[in-house]
């Protein structure tokens, strides 16, 4: 498979890029998971992702992403790629570079729409404190408050809160 949005490269590799106009691609095969990277991250998602390696593409060469894909990737099978998250250009020139492999389209398999019970009760304390963060924020936006201000009130407010429903999340055992 190649990931290549946002949400399925953070939730399989625990990386968030900020794309800057270019791609980013997470490669998982039965071998390996590979990042593969743009250089404007100075090596972020090798120290800061799971897998066995990070590839860093220049932007010397127009579309070295598919040239990093095209080492990673056997040019055979069938390839797993998000439809829903790859533009049409982009899909052509991974054909391209991977002429002899079929790309089937995983994009439903991997939304994560449907969450467990489990998920939903690890996911409901966030969502209160980002409700407590949003509050704090709209109440400090006026005019003339400095954005780092507006900033600051609604992080202290979710610290607080944080602090408030899990007093001892920082506590070492």
């Amino acid at each position: 498979m190649l990931f290549t949005s946002y949400h399925n490269i953070n939730y399989y590799a625990d990386f968030l890029y900020c794309s800057f106009g270019r791609k980013y691609g997470l490669v998982v095969t039965p071998k390996k998971v590979v990042s593969i990277s743009a250089n404007t991250d100075g090596g972020q998602p090798w120290r800061r992702t799971v897998g066995d390696y990070n590839v860093v593409y220049t932007d010397w060469q127009r579309d070295n992403f598919f040239c990093a894909a095209q080492d990673e990737i056997d040019n055979k099978g069938r390839i797993g790629v998000e439809f829903d998250q790859l533009p049409v250009e982009a899909l052509s020139k991974l054909k391209a570079a991977l002429p002899s492999a079929e790309f089937v389209d995983i994009s439903a398999q991997t939304m994560r729409m449907i969450k467990s019970a489990e998920e939903i009760e690890v996911i409901k304390p966030g969502e209160n404190v980002c409700d407590v963060g949003g509050a704090a924020l709209a109440a400090a936006v006026h005019e003339g408050v400095p954005e780092h201000e507006v900033a600051l009130a609604s992080t202290q407010a979710m610290v607080r809160e944080i602090a408030k429903r899990f007093p001892d999340s920082g506590t070492p055992n």
